[in-house]
């Protein structure tokens, strides 16, 4: 069975992006505009000898003294170093939105494999009744317990639990009711593990 998503968990997901990332990214835009901003800016003279610098030249051509470089004086920044920062944040952005869709398509599916599961076995303990009944010659009123259908059971009841029980025990999974009634699940009769 496939599990498909609905247009609501995709607009939940849309808007869960939305406030998230959005909001960050326009912080972080923020914070380094502003880092930006405040960086003090080198000189464009010498100080000793008062001969301009040559842009991105770390050393005065007239008197040799040092230069103290500035954020704008840098060397310019290779072009496709923008882009790398770029394609980083879209990265970013894109695996938080398949963790948006696919964790609650995983909890869906986990959901339904855990009541077909359950299911599954509460058919084999319906099975196993009918054929304990017409074995032992019982009536509609009688109700075998659990050693009783051990045989008739793949694998015998040690190994027939609900998977949303704690416990993996049969008793503390299943109901077995009389012959005409089908058998109950304990655990999770409301989230529909029934026959």
């Amino acid at each position: 069975m496939s599990v498909g998503l609905d247009n609501e968990v995709l607009l939940v997901c849309l808007i869960l992006a939305a406030v998230v990332v959005v909001p960050l990214l326009i912080i972080f835009l923020l914070v380094r505009w502003l880092v930006r901003r405040r960086t003090p800016r080198a000189p464009k003279a010498c100080p000793a000898c008062g001969a301009a610098f040559r842009p991105g030249a770390r050393f005065c051509h007239e008197c040799g003294a040092l230069r103290e470089m500035a954020a704008e004086d840098t060397p310019a920044r290779k072009p496709h170093a923008r882009a790398k920062w770029l394609v980083g944040v879209l990265i970013v952005l894109l695996a938080i939105m398949f963790l948006a869709v696919g964790l609650p398509a995983y909890d869906r599916a986990r959901t339904e494999s855990v009541r077909t599961r359950c299911i599954g076995n509460l058919r084999q303990i319906a099975v196993a009744k009918e054929q304990w009944a017409v074995e032992q010659n019982k009536v509609a009123l009688d109700t075998p317990s659990a050693s009783d259908l051990a045989c008739y059971i793949k694998g015998g009841t040690r190994h027939c639990w609900c998977p949303a029980a704690r416990t993996r025990s049969f008793a503390s999974s299943y109901r077995i009711n009389p012959v005409g009634v089908d058998p109950e699940c304990k655990v999770a009769k409301r989230k529909g593990h029934r026959l």
